[in-house]
């Protein structure tokens, strides 16, 4: 079974950063107030459900999700984005890497000295087979 790389749509997290705060405090709010913790607690749960789903996506980096092992998409967006809470997400650096091998010393074919090395550079192509 091949996976191909498919882009996950997310929404931008600062509402909903806000949004999650709001809750969790007139949640705690609730409970002072009325002195109902059932309530309160449940307006609290849903802001830090809410919470859970923010994650940050730096430059240069992707966020793979999963849900319950099945790939579900891949977000390159760069910045504080919200996706499904219950999504696990991995993070991915997409830069070039590079390595260096060590210098060797041969001998050609006619018996001369030679110093040889190598230079890898490689980078994340398919985030979903990655």
């Amino acid at each position: 079974m091949t996976m191909n790389e498919k882009e996950l749509r997310s929404s931008s997290g600062f509402a909903l950063f806000g949004l999650g705060l709001l809750l969790m405090f007139g949640g705690v709010g609730f409970i002072a107030a009325t002195g109902g913790p059932i309530g309160g607690g449940l307006i609290f749960g849903i802001g830090f459900i809410i919470l859970i789903g923010l994650t940050v996506i730096n430059p240069n980096e992707a966020v793979v999700t999963t849900f319950f092992g099945d790939y579900m998409g891949t977000m390159k967006q760069s910045g504080l984005r919200w996706v499904n809470p219950l999504f696990r997400r991995k993070k991915i650096s997409l830069r070039a890497r590079n390595l260096n091998g060590q210098k060797l010393k041969v001998n050609d074919k006619l018996g001369n000295p030679i110093e040889i090395a190598a230079v890898v550079v490689w980078r994340v192509g398919d985030t979903a087979k990655a």
